[in-house]
């Protein structure tokens, strides 16, 4: 059996009928007469030592789904968003305001922020802070906001 962890110590490995390429010098010589999956370690393990895997790289709604847990630590939990879908949810939720016939200021506001060589898209929506791009993009987009 072997555990979550986005740091493994094995890997599952396909050997097909009279593989050759095993490169495990201190395995038995077996030559399989059907394909297998054996789940091998990628450095020496010692006695106790917890034998994990992968998962891959999914975000914790897929994980719960998928495998029925949640880990506790996820670096691949987030959605990717965009400063235009930030913006436009906090205009949605009142907590940024413009006058109704200035609609058009939240396109340029983030088109200024491109101009600097910002990210504006693909940015990262964690549940436990912001992305250093997202935080940045975000800062510089107040900024130009509460100046004009």
């Amino acid at each position: 059996m072997a555990n979550h962890n986005y740091l493994p110590v094995a890997r599952y490995k396909l050997v097909l009928p009279n593989d050759t390429t095993n490169t495990n010098t201190n395995a038995k010589e077996e030559h399989y007469d059907k394909p297998s999956i054996q789940l091998v370690a990628t450095r020496a393990l010692c006695a106790g030592d917890d034998v994990t895997i992968s998962y891959g790289k999914h975000c914790n709604r897929q994980v719960a789904g998928c495998y029925g847990f949640v880990p506790a630590s996820n670096p691949h939990d987030y959605e990717l968003v965009s400063l235009l879908e930030i913006l436009q949810a906090a205009m949605d939720g009142g907590s940024l305001t413009t006058p109704s016939d200035d609609v058009d200021r939240i396109f340029s506001t983030v088109d200024q922020v491109a101009r600097l060589g910002l990210p504006t898209t693909n940015l990262r929506l964690m549940p436990l802070g912001l992305d250093t791009d997202l935080w940045l993009a975000l800062r510089v987009a107040m900024a130009n906001w509460s100046s004009a």
